[in-house]
């Protein structure tokens, strides 16, 4: 080592040496002050962590959840479009409208035509087919006065054998068929059928009216026919030319309506009929004008008939035409119960509207509908899903046979897509 490092190697260590320092056990208290400082910065950084860690959580969730809201509900459902060189049975999706009713955004997501469902379509000259609502067919019958059941799994109709109607009952699903009674010469024919509320029985009506045929006609009859037990009772009986009209059987509450009928189609009076009495009895009340055969809701409770002459819906209850209030905007022709409810469903001008029977509100399910004129009629409600969350509208294309199309809309919100065929649309029915 150089001389010259040497003496610097010696200054360093002797100052070192000379650094004066604090007593040991000064020293030892400062290093424990130090210590706890330490630890207590170290227990503060440490909550603070713990701290910022949550607030960062609650930031994310609170981001995550706007997103998912965001997704949840778009300020827009696509909406399909018409195809207009559909082939008869296939199914086109058609514009919609604009609606005044909010939308609900998880229903959009979920397609219009539903296959647990299908429609009866009546072609002329041959049987009825049911068709699911995308158009394959999924059954035929061959019958005359179709009706469907309340729940919509079932459908009543008449066959002609051997010279005899038959009343048979159709149970959709599986395609099981059920023959019923059956009525001749005697009875000159089935002119009506109504199903129980409670969809355990049938109201069927016989006879012929005195416009068909030269005078003394067969009597007309008004009969019940329990599904069950297989019992047909005769309930009411006329021969002065008119026929009955089956509107509904409340079983639970022992009552049926009717209304009779003659020329013309129109119902001339109002029957009701306490089946808890025997011999039942019957009460009438004429019916003034043209007015339509009353239809009943599907749980039996209320009835509804349009008056041709003031352009007017009424509804009252089942057992008290009497108390027959008018349905706000239901328009003439085409005011229909919706399947499940109180509601009247009807097209006003170019809206599809309900009116509920229970309180008097009106709900616009959308707008933007053909309006028609005097000479090319418009849209016209032609029935409802047999669950009632879908209105199927009448849609004139043209004049003759198949130049109707069916838009099918969707009453949560708004939503469309067209059912395409030829042959009249009459109701829909449950497929599975």
């Amino acid at each position: 080592m150089d001389d010259r490092d040497k003496d610097l190697t010696h200054l360093f260590v002797r100052d070192l040496d000379e650094i004066p320092l604090p007593p040991r056990g000064v020293w030892r208290r400062t290093q424990e002050k130090e210590q706890m400082i330490m630890r207590t910065s170290r227990s503060i950084l440490t909550a603070g962590a713990a701290v910022a860690v949550l607030v960062l959580a609650l930031v994310v969730g609170l981001q995550l959840r706007d997103r998912s809201d965001t997704a949840v509900a778009p300020s827009a459902s696509p909406r399909p479009s018409a195809t207009a060189s559909a082939a008869p049975g296939a199914v086109a999706p058609s514009p919609t409208p604009s609606s005044t009713a909010s939308p609900t955004p998880a229903v959009s997501m979920v397609p219009v035509l539903n296959d647990s469902f299908g429609l009866v379509v009546v072609q002329v000259g041959s049987a009825a087919t049911i068709q699911s609502e995308t158009g394959s067919v999924a059954g035929s019958i061959n019958g005359v006065l179709y009706a469907v059941s309340p729940t919509g799994d079932r459908i009543a109709y008449v066959m002609v054998e051997a010279g005899r109607g038959v009343v048979h009952v159709r149970t959709i699903a599986g395609s099981a068929d059920r023959t019923g009674p059956s009525f001749g010469q005697d009875d000159s024919g089935v002119t009506g059928i109504a199903w129980s509320s409670d969809g355990t029985g049938l109201l069927i009506a016989t006879g012929r009216g005195a416009d068909t045929g030269p005078i003394p006609q067969p009597p007309a009859r008004l009969q019940t026919f329990d599904l069950v037990g297989g019992a047909l009772t005769v309930i009411a009986t006329r021969q002065d030319g008119k026929i009955y009209a089956p509107v509904a059987w409340d079983r639970a509450a022992n009552l049926a309506a009717a209304a009779e009928t003659g020329a013309g189609g129109f119902g001339s009076a109002y029957l009701t009929l306490d089946l808890s009495k025997s011999p039942v009895s019957i009460k009438t009340t004429p019916m003034t004008g043209r007015q339509s055969i009353p239809r009943a809701s599907s749980d039996g409770k209320l009835v509804l008939a349009q008056d041709f002459d003031s352009r007017e819906t009424k509804y009252w209850p089942l057992a008290d035409i009497a108390a027959a209030k008018t349905a706000g905007t239901a328009s003439v022709p085409g005011a229909l119960w919706q399947p499940g409810s109180h509601r009247i469903g009807s097209i006003n001008g170019d809206a599809l509207v309900l009116f509920s029977a229970d309180d008097g509100s009106t709900v616009t399910v959308v707008r933007g509908l053909k309006a028609g004129t005097p000479t090319q009629p418009g849209m016209q409600l032609r029935t409802f899903r047999a669950d009632g969350t879908v209105a199927v509208i009448a849609v004139p294309i043209g004049t003759g046979l198949g130049a109707t199309d069916y838009t099918m809309v969707r009453i949560a919100d708004g939503a469309s897509a067209v059912f395409q065929t030829t042959g009249g649309l009459i109701a829909s029915v449950r497929l599975r």
